[in-house]
C-alpha cells in the first residue's frame, strides 16, 4: 500500500492546478467554464491511466527479471529484483548486460552447458 501513496500524491500535485485552472478560464467566450472542467477532468483520467499502465509494465518487468534471473542459475535473483525495483530501467539494462547468456538445463541442476 506503501508504493501507491508517492504516484497518488503526485496525482493530487498535478491534478489541482489543471482544476484550478480549469474552472476559471474563459478566454474571450472561447470556452465555457463546463467545457474548461471537462477537459481537466480528462487530463485527469489520462493521468490515471498514464500511472495505471506504468506500475503494470514495471510490475511485468520486475516478474520477468525475476524468473529470468532464476532460470539462468543467477545465486540471487531476489537482488536483481530489488535492483530493478529501484533503478528501473538502468537496473534492467544492467541486468540484460551481466546475466549469464544461457538458461540452466531443464532440471535446474548444474551449471548451463557450454558450447
Amino acid at each position: 500500500m506503501k508504493r501507491f501513496i508517492l504516484p497518488l500524491l503526485a496525482l493530487l500535485l498535478l491534478a489541482l492546478p489543471a482544476l484550478v485552472l480549469a474552472q476559471t478560464y474563459t478566454y474571450e467566450g472561447t470556452m465555457h467554464p463546463e467545457e474548461a472542467a471537462a477537459w481537466g477532468v480528462g487530463c485527469i483520467i489520462g493521468l490515471v491511466i498514464f500511472i495505471f499502465v506504468c506500475l503494470v509494465v514495471e510490475i511485468i518487468i520486475l516478474v520477468w527479471v525475476y524468473k529470468d534471473a532464476k532460470a539462468r542459475g543467477v545465486d540471487n535473483p531476489a537482488v536483481w529484483l530489488i535492483l530493478v525495483i529501484f533503478t528501473g530501467l538502468i537496473g534492467l539494462i544492467i541486468y540484460l548486460v551481466v546475466r549469464p547468456k544461457e538458461k540452466l538445463p531443464e532440471g535446474g541442476e548444474g551449471p548451463p552447458p557450454t558450447t
